[in-house]
């Protein structure tokens, strides 16, 4: 999410648009944000936030930061889904859609970044 001033309202509104589709993010300038039903569920989001981030570290610094096929992608967002939870493949509430095409409309939408 795009970067607010500490203890404004800048943050609740940098973070707004993303909420119907991921259940964690990164605060520009800021670090992660998880949130979920209960304290319990936002904290076990930011442990898997955490080990993902230390996998990806860890896989780039061995040389072994070898992508997923999109596929394969496609294929893991219908699993967290069909298991609750929030999939950022469906910003266009499109089930059916490759996460590619998805990303599109998310951009469209300005809730990711360009590049």
């Amino acid at each position: 999410a795009e970067y607010g001033l500490p203890s404004t309202q800048e943050i609740p509104d940098a973070i707004a648009p993303y909420l119907d589709y991921f259940d964690a993010m990164l605060l520009e300038h800021h670090g992660a944000l998880t949130y979920g039903k209960d304290l319990t569920e936002a904290y076990y989001r930011m442990e898997s936030v955490e080990l993902y981030a230390r996998l990806l570290y860890q896989s780039k610094m061995m040389g072994m930061d070898r992508e997923l096929d999109a596929d394969t992608v496609h294929q893991l967002c219908l699993m967290r889904g069909k298991a609750g939870m929030k999939n950022p493949e469906t910003v266009c509430g499109n089930e059916e859609v490759l996460f590619e095409s998805c990303r599109e409309c998310a951009r469209r939408k300005n809730l990711l970044a360009e590049g």
